[in-house]
């Protein structure tokens, strides 16, 4: 394979690639690296309304396995957060598990609109019924649709930096966490 070939298959957006690897490297060292940069925040969520991070954590995928949810409130208020290691399962598995224990929470407490935030796009994309679920992870989907049926919810992507990563491993490390202020948070 020719190197203009090489490029641009590895990156087809350059354009007027040299057929020598003397001219390509010359291109390239004499070429602006550009630098793509994107702010991460975590934004309240509206009034009357509950923001559910999750996150479902796998050393191994498969491995041990854990999951992790946090709810806030509309001023960012930390309602109620809950970790907790789920045993032998894959990253998907743990974070359709982290959404069920926190839709069982947000019933159980009477929180009926709640805006759930996930940096796994296969959950989102499987909940906002885009995709269609793996066979492994079905039954459980199924069971977050019956609890929408009763719920309020919007599932929406974040990324990794503005989720709840840290709290699925902290019960990989630690052991399971139930609390309900940020200072119990030790994460």
């Amino acid at each position: 394979m020719g190197t203009g070939r090489l490029v641009s298959c590895k990156n087809p957006s350059i354009r007027n690639i040299p057929a020598g690897w003397k001219e390509l490297i010359q291109m390239l060292e004499g070429g602006k690296a550009r630098v793509k940069v994107t702010q991460v925040r975590w934004n309240l969520p509206p009034l009357g309304w509950c923001a559910c991070n999750t996150d479902g954590a796998s050393r191994g995928n498969p491995g041990r396995s854990a999951y992790g949810f946090c709810l806030r409130d509309a001023e960012g208020n930390l309602l109620y957060a809950q970790v907790e290691e789920i045993g032998y399962a894959t990253n998907i598995e743990a974070a359709i598990v982290a959404i069920l224990e926190a839709l069982r929470y947000c019933k159980q407490q009477g929180l009926h609109n709640i805006i759930f935030q996930t940096d796994s796009q296969t959950i989102q994309k499987i909940l906002s019924e885009e995709w269609k679920p793996p066979w492994n992870i079905t039954g459980w989907v199924e069971e977050v649709e019956e609890y929408k049926r009763d719920l309020d919810v919007i599932f929406n992507r974040t990324l990794r930096e503005a989720n709840t990563d840290a709290l699925a491993n902290f019960a990989l490390d630690e052991g399971p966490l139930q609390c309900y202020l940020f200072e119990e948070l030790n994460v």
